[in-house]
């Protein structure tokens, strides 16, 4: 079967599209070719071919990307396209005859409520819309994928549009690769870890201020935030607390780093850090994935008392809780597990022992490939 991946807004190596599945699909025989934004024409990578959309900068380009995708997929002919972003949903009919599977990564109306770039007073009224709009063009899909159960309700439930009876919804959750945790441990002792996007909502004040007052106590901390800013005003706002605080020796900022380099970072850590704001002040309710890479390295971890996070901590007692934004609770914790090793071991043992046998991506990716089987 001839299958072509598109995302719009996500990199070609993106971790979750190119390394879970679609090297799922091409290990199970499939012939996969995927669509993204890249600086080049085309590639293969690991058996998958890639070929590069034009970049754009600017979010009213956004169409003339859609275009080339439209003219793509009608050349390419493939059997399944399953696409990654909500405003693919604008084009999915003018890609058939292929069946259309659509992959939604996150709760979007939500994340629209947190979104820099949108005017605070038409944050909520264009998050309401999305969330009539998302489900009523899903429709014209063949099949939907989420990564949360939770995030079927947006989909069957209430007074918005409905799916059709009959077709699929499954749940493909973000755990971790197991072969990417695999690693010597060279840390100090006293390094905490952040990995994944920055900004506010995610805690990126937290962290600063935490690290400020656990310094004081603690000669040789150092916190690594390996990722990317979500704006250009969170990385200028993160910049000046580093600063304004005296951390310029303390706090490491790494930047985006390709998949295959994380390893050396969590080889780093002692602690892994989920900060996540209050859901009024963040509001997707999402299962972070570092949360299950973090367990997958085996480091206790210091994160947020939010719902979400909160039931697979307390379950696994693989870490410790702290309230959103209580950056003096944070430094608390974090220092009580650098000191107290020992208990800081077990979590780490609890936590990866779960992902070993329940919370990794090889269950994950036999969802996706039935789906597959039931699609053909």
């Amino acid at each position: 079967m001839r299958v072509c991946h598109i995302t719009s807004l996500h990199p070609p190596l993106d971790v979750r599209i190119f390394h879970k599945e679609c090297r799922t699909l091409t290990k199970a025989g499939y012939d996969v070719t995927l669509l993204a934004q890249a600086d080049w024409r085309e590639r293969a990578v690991n058996g998958i071919r890639i070929i590069g959309l034009p970049r754009i900068t600017k979010r009213y380009q956004r169409p003339r990307v859609w275009r080339h995708i439209v003219q793509e997929v009608n050349g390419l002919k493939p059997d399944l396209v399953h696409f990654h972003d909500p405003e693919l949903l604008l084009v999915a009919p003018l890609l058939r005859p292929a069946r259309l599977i659509y992959d939604c990564q996150e709760p979007f109306a939500e994340t629209v409520l947190v979104r820099r770039w949108i005017p605070r007073l038409l944050r909520y009224p264009t998050s309401r819309l999305v969330a009539f709009l998302e489900p009523l063009l899903a429709r014209r899909t063949d099949a939907v994928v989420v990564t949360e159960d939770s995030h079927i309700d947006r989909f069957r439930e209430g007074n918005r549009p409905r799916l059709e009876r009959g077709r699929p919804i499954i749940v493909l959750y973000n755990y971790p690769l197991l072969s990417s945790l695999d690693f010597v441990r060279r840390s100090n002792g006293r390094t905490l870890l952040h990995v994944g996007i920055l900004s506010e909502g995610r805690g990126s004040t937290t962290m600063i201020e935490a690290m400020s007052l656990l310094v004081r106590r603690m000669a040789g901390a150092r916190l690594i935030l390996v990722g990317s800013f979500d704006s250009p005003e969170d990385e200028v706002e993160v910049r000046r607390l580093i600063a304004d605080h005296g951390l310029e020796r303390a706090v490491e900022l790494v930047g985006w780093v390709p998949f295959s380099d994380l390893p050396r970072w969590f080889a780093q850590a002692d602690v892994g850090l989920v900060p996540w704001r209050s859901a009024e002040e963040f509001p997707p309710q999402i299962i972070p994935t570092k949360l299950f890479e973090y367990m997958g390295s085996r480091l206790p971890i210091v994160a947020s008392n939010r719902p979400e996070i909160a039931r697979f901590m307390e379950r696994l007692d693989c870490g410790l809780l702290v309230e959103p934004g209580d950056s003096q609770g944070f430094a608390e914790a974090i220092e009580y597990l650098l000191t107290h090793p020992a208990a800081a071991k077990e979590m780490g043992e609890r936590g990866r022992r779960a992902v070993e046998e329940t919370y990794h991506w090889g269950s994950e990716g036999e969802k996706l490939l039935a789906l597959y089987r039931q699609m053909a």
